[in-house]
């Protein structure tokens, strides 16, 4: 065997060895507790009025899945009275600690509510998600 084949064997084969061994770039799957999805939604409000938002705005976290190195990537969905509003989510990047890394949001409720954020006021000014007629009469 000459030179220039066993450098190149041994070269192959560093190669190898350090793909074999690079750190995984995905975190292992996490089970979300009832506590660390309480104290999401928590932080989350906290910063509802940085946005113009009411305390009728809530977040509800809908999907938890693995993130890059230890995180995790939380999906919430945006609530306006306790009902979801449609197509509106923060996606939400946590540490292991649930420290928040980094937000996006698709912020389609942005028009409702009070103050400044209600552009909609005639509309939304006694919106209620209670039924209007009795369970019965709604089946009939």
């Amino acid at each position: 065997m000459n030179l220039r084949a066993t450098l190149l064997s041994v070269a192959l084969g560093a190669l190898f060895a350090t793909d074999a061994a690079a750190a995984p770039m995905m975190s292992a799957p996490k089970m979300a507790t009832a506590q660390s999805n309480a104290a999401l939604v928590a932080k989350l409000a906290a910063q509802r009025t940085t946005r113009g938002l009411d305390k009728n705005h809530g977040f509800l976290v809908s999907k938890q899945h693995p993130g890059l190195q230890g995180t995790q990537v939380v999906r919430a969905a945006h609530t306006y009275k306790g009902l979801r509003v449609f197509g509106s989510e923060s996606v939400v990047v946590v540490d292991a600690a649930g420290a928040i890394q980094s937000e996006a949001a698709s912020n389609r409720r942005v028009h409702l509510g009070r103050g400044s954020a209600n552009r909609l006021a005639p509309a939304t000014a006694d919106f209620s998600f209670k039924p209007s007629i009795p369970a019965k009469a709604a089946i009939d």
